[in-house]
């Protein structure tokens, strides 16, 4: 496609959003999401105008499957702190693998070295 194309069909789809959230709804739920819409419309489609913008929302629901599938596992947590430091922990994991980080390096970073005792092998 052409760039001239790609601009022209990017402009139909915006205008075909407009007319879409132009028309009268009915029930509540629909108003309530036509709201929702109208209130995030200059965020909708902003992947047709910055490359650097993802068209789904595919690398957020694999962000999130580690956290799914330890909650299936474990049956949930058992208290609310337990919850908050595992989505600490999984954020800081996230974020090195993402910079291309050694996890164990980037959880050093962020809480010091160990103490030497726990790195040695114990003794039998």
């Amino acid at each position: 496609m052409t760039t001239s194309g790609y601009v022209r069909r990017a402009f139909q789809l915006e205008s075909d959003l407009d007319e879409l959230l132009s028309r009268a709804v009915h029930n509540q739920a629909a108003r309530n999401l036509k709201e929702r819409f109208l209130t995030h419309r200059d965020k909708l489609l902003v992947f047709l105008h910055d490359p650097d913008v993802p068209p789904t929302n595919n690398e957020s629901e694999r962000a999130l499957r580690t956290s799914v599938i330890h909650r299936k596992v474990t049956n949930c947590f058992r208290s609310e702190w337990g919850a908050k430091a595992y989505a600490a922990l999984q954020t800081v994991i996230a974020t090195a693998q993402l910079k291309g980080e050694k996890i164990f390096d980037a959880l050093v970073k962020l809480m010091g070295k160990p103490i030497d005792q726990y790195l040695q092998p114990s003794s039998p």
